[in-house]
């Protein structure tokens, strides 16, 4: 069993949880997940399943979207809604201007200082176990890539205004920071308090898959018409078909040359290229030297 499944995370469960709830459930030990969602957020999780765990460094540059809900007037230790509240400010002010005012110096390529309790490594620890002992976490900005952060909706109410927000942008982007620093920039403190994941790349939310449905596709044998090759997940890969003899050499780790392939693929030095048999099946992600000399980077294939 190898692809991905488009699955919707429920809140209150950590994206680690997730994974090891799946792996009993699919009895198989290669899974993984293509970027976590904090337990607060619920959304699309892309589970990567069987080999096709190799491929998890593709997603790097995915485009993610989301919708958030910010509450003003007040700060917390986790820059979201599970933790200690550090201190309450007056939001009465705050009107849907001062915010959309605010949106703009958000955007872009900005520097971004990552939430104290994250799972970046300080030390050889996670900044979270790191707060959570009681020490200080500093953690260094950070450049990331917002392509989009526009206000849906403005609720004004007297103690605690929320707003809904709609946020595109690259990986390695924490939303609980942009409504810190959106919180900070108006004047008054926000933490999020509400997150949903609306896309991961090529997956999106109305495609997606609750845990109970992907259970009941387990039992009923359908799970596997439910995962998504590779192929279909990162279409921008060219393809290359191999002889019988370029699928041995290239399924024992051995590079494959011109003759190994089936046609004349135009390519340049350094491209990278899914390998498939020529029944279609996926055997490798391979990449060209020097000449027609294709090196396998990742098996894929059995």
């Amino acid at each position: 069993m190898t692809g991905f499944l488009n699955l919707l995370k429920p809140t209150e469960m950590s994206s680690h949880s997730v994974v090891n709830r799946l792996r009993k459930l699919l009895a198989v030990s290669r899974i993984g997940h293509g970027g976590t969602l904090d337990p607060l957020a619920c959304g699309v999780l892309v589970i990567c399943v069987g080999k096709a765990t190799r491929t998890l460094d593709l997603f790097e540059n995915d485009v993610k979207d989301y919708r958030a809900e910010a509450t003003f007037g007040a700060v917390t230790s986790t820059d979201d809604g599970e933790g200690e509240i550090l201190e309450k400010r007056s939001a009465e002010f705050l009107k849907r201007d001062h915010v959309e005012r605010r949106l703009p110096a958000l955007t872009g390529r900005i520097l971004q200082v990552p939430p104290a309790y994250s799972a970046i490594h300080v030390g050889g620890r996670r900044a979270y176990s790191i707060a959570r002992s009681g020490q200080k976490v500093s953690l260094p900005p950070r450049e990331v890539t917002v392509h989009s952060f526009r206000l849906i909706e403005f609720f004004g109410e007297p103690v605690k205004p929320r707003a809904l927000l709609s946020i595109s942008c690259g990986s390695g982007t924490y939303v609980r920071s942009l409504v810190r620093d959106l919180g900070e920039a108006v004047g008054c403190g926000a933490y999020l308090s509400f997150l949903v994941r609306t896309r991961s790349g090529p997956f999106h939310l109305k495609d997606s898959l609750s845990l109970e449905e992907a259970a009941e596709r387990v039992h009923s044998g359908d799970l596997a018409e439910s995962l998504i090759s590779p192929c279909e997940v990162f279409p921008h890969i060219p393809r290359i078909t191999l002889t019988s003899r370029g699928q041995t050499r290239i399924l024992h780790g051995a590079p494959v040359e011109a003759g190994d392939l089936v046609g004349s693929p135009t390519s340049r030095e350094g491209e990278k290229y899914f390998a498939l048999s020529t029944e279609g099946d996926l055997l490798a992600l391979v990449q060209r030297k020097t000449g027609d000399v294709f090196h396998p980077l990742k098996i894929l294939g059995d």
